[in-house]
């Protein structure tokens, strides 16, 4: 394949930059140096902020302020230099200050805080450090030292409702489950619309999918893995005018998280414990309850029978579903220093979560272990060295789609159907035997890397980052022996074991020169490989001898797959940079890639870039009273086929008599390529007096060529399964809106508010002929030219034929499928509001909604069938019908209102899904100085806080936002027996020593 000599070569190009770097010798090392040394305050409220960095501008050499708000940079030869002093969320303030021969110069800063952050150094999209103000496109950060004590417990957590143009899908309210996150709507119909995760410049595993077997559709996300703790803070780009550099794969975007690092001073440590407790909102999805016209019926039903003995559960005004929920505890423990001197610097820290889910047999654990280290070896060269290991164990119930699931079996039981072994009426599986099903996950995780900055002379610089992600997962599903499972009376073990393997090496070398006056200028071009592995093995196991058997090889008959994958991608960058005046600054740039996915005659794909950005508030005409920056971009970046998509592919089989032999798989494409996404965004980032007030706006336009759809070839090809082929195209056009405001701020008193919103416009504008593709449950999914990508069509009830004297009436239906709407919301927003009390007392709320989708209440269809017949409303329609004594008036009506819902037709049961939510409410008392004394600590911290605190909606489901499926990539917007999110309480001491 031609990827194969474009990595020779890029192996000789990476090596020659390191070699010529290395052996540059910088002169002058023995001069007489000096020392600069200061503090770093709030220039309000007049208290240090830690960890702030300050830098000599055009230098590798800097610090990070101590928790005493103090610096040190030493070593620094004689001369006069510009100091800067930044940190996120407050202006930058820059210093002239000489240094002369073997002294220490004595600068302190006074930083304030802004809404409007363009001196922001950024890294993620840009390849090297960069002002936020050179940049064309827009960039998000979210710093988690802004969010204080909110109890989030996952990297989706903390930017649901932060990020204009991000949006966490949270798919249901078990311990564990994941999310899926979408930048921008959905790019593609066969690809993953998640986007790239790096941690501290690694490509890491963000798998979503389902193991060899089903628990019925929740899944946990690798996302969640890192302890927010450990966060730093994250960047995200958002669409392929900024992600160009990342090249294939990136077109849904791009998040980097940073993690925490140490600074210079006496080790410090920070203790944390949180206690608390989880609670499902209580059931009231209109099933069935115990009333006494019931028991009085089974009483009926069954004349022998002491109904309250032997049907304890059957209290009057119960219900199977609120009969499973409890009020399950929480806790987590972590502790970490951070410390460091001159030369090396450390943050270490541990955490241990253990969360017991509302319902039975769900139980989520994770204990995480992080080590970061950075030395300054020489002024020129430092070194990063970033460790982090995690241990999850998670236990879930079977759920959903799954007739061994609890909430399903709960849902559909039938109270009047109440007998021996089902004391509920359940339709599938006791809920006591459903109970004892174990589905387990284990995972092992590390993620590590090394980073070496070398500034051989002037201002060339090197970064040669290389790190690895390995996750190690086992999934286990055990049907124990006899204990109630007809499907398996003798018991049944799957063992499901995932290594998922990712390489990164990523070079960049940039120069940056003072051109004149006037002008500036920096070029800058790299390498990044990409290697991943996977493997998959499975064993099943059917029928025990036994009981306390629980392997697969104790089973009377076994089975077993494996699986093996191995995908490279390489690609080359460039950049130039043209500033002018430092109030324009012109970006282009461009990136090769090759990758192994890519058919045999493709070759390589290319992306380029171009972006402008002009601080307008810098000309003299501009009112004093505001800064203002203009930007555009233009970009391009990809998403790849599958490892095997363009191969020719044989399906081994065991043919008659057991003869092995193989069937055709993949017909192959030598010509397939990626998906390649083209996107124009512009905007303006504005500050208002004093950049207390600052608004961003955004405007995007991509379009996604080449989309890969599946498409069917000839048979007489001689294979008959479908092809990957890029022939479609996807649309995506809207708007990102941010409004940030700190109208109070005084030494005692502050006042945030942050407000966003975002549309996206979302349409498959060409499928290159092919059929229509089908998701989800019901027939009711589909992929359709001219639509939204995740939509629902059906044939609409327009009409009731009715029948007075009997009957239910019928249906009268639409000619043809209309559309009932997209599950993707068009419109995003989000409210917060951060407010400081007396210095000491804060408070914080967040609140997000949603609208113009809809959800697809399969729950509701499937409870008003009446082979199960559970939804109340749906059971009094019937009864009604079926009295004799309705006048022809009467009858007409319940017809035309039962035919309406009607749970043949699939349509009746699409709902307007807008919804309204308040996030997150926290109250934090930073103890006085005074108690704290007792404590023994220099600060200490309690909160209480609440998650997912209400929700208004006309979606008669318990929540708009939960689906069947879990994180797959296209079906979306499915209520099917699905546990709405929980409600969070807890409460957090922090100390510091």
């Amino acid at each position: 394949m031609r990827t194969k000599g474009f990595l020779t070569k890029t192996t000789v190009f990476l090596l020659s930059m390191l070699c010529l770097a290395i052996f540059i010798v910088p002169k002058g090392l023995a001069q007489v140096r000096g020392e600069i040394r200061g503090s770093v305050i709030d220039a309000v409220k007049e208290e240090p902020i830690p960890y702030a960095q300050v830098l000599i501008v055009g230098t590798t050499k800097g610090s990070i302020t101590d928790y005493n708000g103090r610096y040190v940079i030493s070593k620094v030869p004689p001369g006069t230099y510009s100091l800067q002093a930044r940190f996120i969320g407050f202006r930058s303030q820059t210093k002239e200050v000489e240094v002369p021969v073997d002294a220490t110069v004595t600068v302190d800063f006074g930083l304030s805080v802004t809404a409007i952050t363009m001196d922001e150094i950024v890294v993620t999209g840009t390849a090297v450090e960069t002002e936020r103000r050179a940049l064309g496109n827009t960039i998000s950060t979210v710093s988690v030292r802004e969010l204080g004590d909110v109890p989030v417990s996952s990297l989706s957590e903390i930017l649901q409702g932060r990020t204009p143009g991000l949006v966490s899908l949270p798919s249901s309210g078990q311990a564990g489950s994941g999310a899926s996150l979408r930048v921008r709507g959905m790019t593609s119909v066969s690809m993953s619309n998640e986007p790239v995760i790096y941690i501290d410049g690694v490509r890491v595993d963000n798998y979503q999918g389902e193991t060899f077997f089903t628990t019925g559709g929740q899944r946990p996300s690798r996302i969640n893995d890192i302890s927010p703790s450990d966060i730093d803070r994250v960047e995200v780009i958002k669409g392929a005018s900024a992600t160009t550099l990342y090249g294939t794969e990136a077109s849904s975007g791009v998040i980097q998280i940073f993690t925490k690092q140490g600074t210079r001073g006496a080790p410090r440590f920070i203790l944390q414990h949180q206690r608390g407790w989880i609670r499902l909102p209580e059931f009231d999805y209109g099933q069935l309850k115990v009333t006494q016209s019931l028991l009085d019926s089974l009483g009926r039903k069954y004349p022998n029978v002491n109904i309250a003995q032997e049907y304890p559960n059957l209290k009057v005004g119960s219900d199977p579903a609120n009969s499973l929920v409890r009020t399950a505890p929480y806790e987590a423990w972590e502790g970490s220093i951070r410390g460091g001197s001159d030369i090396t610097t450390y943050y270490v820290s541990g955490r241990y979560e253990n969360e017991l889910g509302s319902l039975p047999s769900n139980h989520y654990r994770r204990v995480n272990f992080r080590a970061n280290l950075d030395a300054s070896v020489t002024e020129r060269l430092k070194l990063e060295a970033r460790t982090g290991y995690v241990n999850n164990y998670l236990r879930r119930p079977n759920n959903d789609n799954n007739i061994f699931g609890l909430m399903g079996n709960a849902y559909l039981a039938n109270l009047y159907n109440a007998r021996p072994g089902r004391p509920w009426g359940e339709a599938f599986t006791a809920l006591d035997v459903s109970e004892k099903l174990k589905s387990e996950q284990m995972v092992h995780r590390f993620t590590g890397s090394f980073t070496m900055h070398y500034r051989p002379i002037g201002t060339w610089t090197h970064r040669l980052t290389g790190g690895i992600d390995v996750v190690n997962e086992e999934d286990t599903q055990l049907f124990p022996w006899r204990v109630g499972f007809p499907m398996y009376p003798d018991g049944r073990k799957y063992n499901h074991r995932r290594t998922n393997t990712r390489i990164t090496l990523d070079y960049v070398s940039a120069y940056t020169q003072k051109l004149s006056e006037q002008f500036s200028g920096q070029i800058l071009g790299g390498f990044q490989g990409f290697f991943d592995t996977e493997y998959t093995a499975t064993a099943r196991g059917d029928d025990f001898p036994a009981p306390g058997l629980e392997t697969v090889s104790a089973a009377a008959s076994t089975d077993g797959w494996e699986y093996r994958q191995k995908v490279v991608n390489a690609g080359y960058f460039f950049q130039g940079q043209l500033g002018w005046k430092e109030r324009a600054y012109l970006t282009a740039g461009m990136r090769a890639d090759g990758n192994s996915a890519f058919g045999e005659e493709f070759g390589l794909e290319y992306y380029p870039k171009v972006g402008l950005s002009y601080i307008i508030s810098e000309e003299n005409f501009w009112p004093t009273w505001n800064n203002m920056k203009l930007r555009v971009a233009y970009g391009t970046a990809g998403k790849q086929p599958g490892a095997f998509d363009a191969e020719r592919t044989w399906s081994p089989i065991a043919a008659l008599a057991g003869i092995p032999a193989v069937t055709p798989g993949n017909l192959g494409q030598e010509n397939l390529k990626p998906e390649k996404s083209h996107e124009m965004e512009f905007g303006f980032d504005v500050g208002f007096f004093d950049d207390r007030y600052g608004f961003e706006f955004t405007y995007f336009d991509q379009t996604t060529k080449d989309a890969l759809l599946m498409r069917r070839y000839p048979p007489s090809q001689g294979f008959l399964s479908l092809q990957l082929d890029n022939v479609g195209e996807v649309k995506n056009k809207g708007f990102e809106v941010l409004f940030r405001a700190i109208p109070i701020r005084t030494h005692d008193f502050e006042t945030v508010f942050n407000l966003s919103f975002s549309k996206v416009d979302n349409e498959v504008t060409d499928m290159g002929g092919t059929a229509d593709l089908p998701f989800g449950l019901g027939s009711i999914g589909k992929v359709k030219e001219g639509y939204p990508i995740s939509s629902f069509f059906g044939q609409k009830v327009i009409g009731v034929t009715t029948d007075e004297a009997a009957g239910f009436g019928s249906a009268q239906l639409s000619d043809d499928e209309e559309f009932l709407g997209q599950t993707m919301p068009e419109f995003w927003g989000s409210f917060s509001v951060n407010l400081t009390l007396y210095r000491n007392l804060r408070v914080y709320a967040l609140a997000d909604w949603a609208t113009g989708h809809v959800v697809y209440n399969n729950t509701q269809r499937f409870m008003s069938y009446p082979s199960y017949n559970t939804y109340l409303p749906m059971r009094e329609l019937r009864e009604k019908l079926a009295d004799p004594n309705l006048t022809g008036a009467e009858r007409v009506k319940l017809q035309e209102e039962y035919q309406y819902k009607n749970p043949s037709y699939a349509s009746n049961y699409v709902e307007d899904a807008d919804w309204f939510k308040i996030r997150e409410i926290a109250i934090s008392y930073r103890i006085p100085r005074a108690w704290r004394q007792y404590l023994g600590g220099r600060t200490a911290n309690l909160t209480f806080a609440v998650r997912n605190v209400a929700i208004f909606t006309k979606y008669s489901g318990l929540d708009p936002e939960v689906n069947f499926d879990g994180q797959q990539n296209l079906s979306m917007g499915q209520d099917f027996l699905t546990v709405p999110q929980a409600r969070r309480f807890i409460l957090t001491f922090g100390m510091e020593l």
